[in-house]
């Protein structure tokens, strides 16, 4: 671990004794460079630990303060000694929403003061009487709260008008512990201004104003409003100042590295990133926060000299690199020597395959996760913006969009003149139909469970098979019309896509694998484990034989008669679709442990452990297994005997497969925001 490291990891275990910020350790490259990796496992438990050490202090490190022991029966404003001896001033009072209450302040912070509206301290409070009542109320609980103030005054500013300028300037002194909100509101432009008056009531207006922009407590969201409020480099500034008082990083980082990290802020959604800290954090504001977390694993490991430029150079199979301003999370398409990919930058790009070059980018208005689909010269994309494109593959110029209703993050299907895609309609799950030359809707129809977006639909013989069915129940859509062709009984929701070979629809449902006749539904045979929990990957048919992997047991069974042919104990669950290639099956399981076993016979053949956990995303190319670890690793072992030939690091993606093996290249995205492109490694 680098100097810079340790410290960074010893200010953390200031609040969470065993929790190191950044997992260091080393691989192998391709000329013995040693590289030092970001274990995500870590990562991802490292960077909520981050943020809520910026935004969430803590309850029990926030204790309350000492509120008194009693309280005076008398209305009246002045000194009072509780019951154990401690000294308050006590005032009565009338908040904005017409609460009465008697306020107690610790009278060592205002002896010869009397009330001070403007002081900083906490005071405790006894409710006296609510709005509409008569009398004082009977039994009032005790609380701690953070005093009402005025909101200030740009007449009387409380700092120089200069601090905004300073603060954008990068001045590490513009901003301290003690300055107040308010302080800044004042140097904002007039539509931050306006922004903020709109977004807050008058109570939250007041107590942000008169609060400190450097606080300990829990997020509120009035901190995510005014941040939403902020130009983009001021929010970043001010973030920073928190972030840095919060780890103490004044004087620890180099100047290099506090650039690399302002810079990486005005790249992020600064207001998703403090919601992310908020305790119901959405898909948006967790991709923030990773977002920030990889970005400053970059920024951290560029000080210690291990660059991923610097790496890249040293790498001779390293064949380019393209920059995007935005997450590329989903797999490269690459078709007649052009790379098409997608980014959460809302932008399609079009890279020349062999040298990284842009050829044209489209833009839309949302995050782009769905795999290019590319047929007779057009590319279909779908975008977070609820819209499925047609783009001119040599152009990039629009042909036409159609609003699906809901994020299109799967690839969509072309068959036939025809784009088959999900869809949302007055809130329910549909899957719709579109002519591929205009976008014109063939047909609509309704699909009573809402599918895994993971999963396109599947067009085999006339028939269109949706990855989602209600609950023991699978359809067969005609693809003509969409209406339903058949339907078959099965043991639970379906969540995957069939396999259609030879006239039988194979479908895995849980713990339970299914053959079904392609021309009428009717169960031809059935198989089920029984056994708990379970899951279901996509049925997988290969040379007569279905291999079921719901649990740790992968079973083969004749695909016929859905006789056994075989079984094959794991170590614990598998956590990824085994795949099957040179009369081998490999997979993998949720410790890390992979395997290969003799397709015949299910005879173990080679197993072998990585580092991390639930390998995923397992492909086999030219005698090369390549799969993804939670690491952040996309690893290619030899096939034939298990060997680690190498690893690429480049970031995990929650679950998603974002690398392809094309012509002997191996294409994939990576942090920080980037498409690579590598020669192929051979089998050892």
């Amino acid at each position: 671990m680098t100097r810079l490291g340790v410290q960074i990891a010893r200010r953390l275990g200031l609040y969470l004794q065993s929790v190191v910020l950044v997992a260091l350790y080393d691989g192998v490259t391709t000329r013995g460079v040693k590289m030092r990796k970001v274990g995500v496992a870590a990562a991802l438990l490292g960077v909520f630990v981050l943020i809520g050490l910026v935004f969430v202090a803590g309850r029990a490190a926030a204790a309350d303060p000492a509120c008194p022991t009693s309280w005076p029966q008398e209305t009246y404003e002045d000194f009072f000694t509780d019951s154990e001896g401690a000294e308050w001033f006590v005032i009565r009072s009338v908040d904005s929403q017409g609460y009465e209450m008697v306020r107690a302040y610790p009278a060592s912070d205002l002896y010869n003061l009397g009330y001070v509206p403007n002081s900083p301290d906490e005071t405790c409070y006894l409710l006296v009487r609510r709005p509409g009542d008569a009398e004082d109320s009977t039994g009032p609980s005790q609380v701690t709260f953070r005093k009402e103030a005025e909101e200030p005054s740009p007449e009387s500013p409380t700092t120089p008008p200069d601090l905004l300028s300073r603060l954008l300037a990068g001045d590490s002194q513009a901003l301290d512990r003690n300055t107040r909100w308010g302080d800044l509101f004042i140097t904002l432009t007039g539509p931050e201004q306006a922004c903020i008056r709109s977004g807050l009531n008058e109570e939250q207006l007041a107590s942000a104003m008169a609060g400190q922009i450097y606080r300990e407590g829990d997020t509120e969201e009035w901190e995510v409003v005014i941040f939403g409020c902020l130009d983009r480099e001021t929010a970043a500034a001010v973030f920073y100042f928190i972030f840095a008082t919060r780890l103490g990083l004044e004087g620890v980082v180099d100047d290099e590295t506090a650039s690399c990290i302002r810079d990486l802020l005005v790249a992020v959604d600064i207001p998703a990133l403090v919601a992310g800290s908020l305790p119901d954090t959405q898909g948006e504001e967790i991709g923030a926060v990773l977002q920030f977390w990889f970005g400053l694993v970059a920024c951290f490991t560029q000080a210690g000299g291990l660059s991923p430029e610097v790496l890249s150079e040293q790498d001779e199979t390293r064949l380019w690199s393209f920059a995007t301003d935005g997450w590329v999370s989903a797999a490269p398409a690459v078709v007649d020597g052009v790379v098409y990919v997608g980014s959460d930058d809302h932008q399609v790009y079009a890279l020349d395959a062999a040298t990284g070059t842009e050829l044209w980018r489209f833009a839309t208005d949302d995050a782009v996760k769905s795999v290019p689909a590319v047929s007779d010269g057009v590319v279909y994309v779908g975008s977070n913006d609820h819209r499925l494109y047609a783009l001119d593959a040599g152009t990039g110029g629009k042909l036409w969009s159609h609003d699906t209703g809901a994020w299109v993050q799967s690839s969509p299907t072309i068959k036939d003149g025809v784009v088959y895609s999900s869809a949302l309609v007055d809130g329910e799950p549909r899957v719709v139909a579109l002519d591929a030359s205009s976008g014109e809707p063939s047909w609509t129809a309704q699909q009573p469970h809402a599918f895994d977006p993971e999963f396109a639909p599947i067009v085999v013989g006339g028939k269109v098979y949706l990855p989602g069915a209600e609950y023991g129940v699978f359809h067969a859509l005609d693809a003509a019309d969409g209406g339903i062709a058949w339907s078959a009984s099965v043991g639970s929701y379906v969540e995957t896509g069939p396999t259609v070979l030879g006239g039988v629809v194979y479908l895995t449902v849980v713990n339970e694998a299914y053959a079904l006749d392609e021309s009428t539904g009717d169960e031809i045979w059935s198989y089920g484990t029984e056994r708990y929990p379970a899951r279901d990957f996509p049925a997988l048919v290969v040379d007569g034989v279905y291999y079921l992997s719901p649990d740790e047991v992968l079973h083969a069974l004749r695909a016929d008669t859905g006789e056994t042919l075989w079984t094959y104990q794991a170590s614990t669950f598998i956590s990824a679709a085994p795949v099957v290639a040179h009369g081998m099956v490999f997979a993998a399981a949720e410790d890390g442990e992979m395997f290969a076993l003799d397709a015949d016979t299910g005879a173990e053949l080679w197993i072998t452990t990585a580092e991390g956990r639930g390998p995923q995303s397992l492909t086999v190319s030219e005698g090369v297994l390549y799969l993804e670890s939670d690491l952040g690793n996309l690893m290619a072992i030899d096939a034939s005997d298990g060997q680690p030939i190498r690893d690429y690091q480049k970031g995990y993606f929650l679950g998603l497969t974002n690398y392809t093996v094309q012509d002997g290249v191996v294409y994939f995205g990576s942090f920080p925001n980037e498409v690579h492109a590598y020669t192929a490694p051979e089998p050892q």
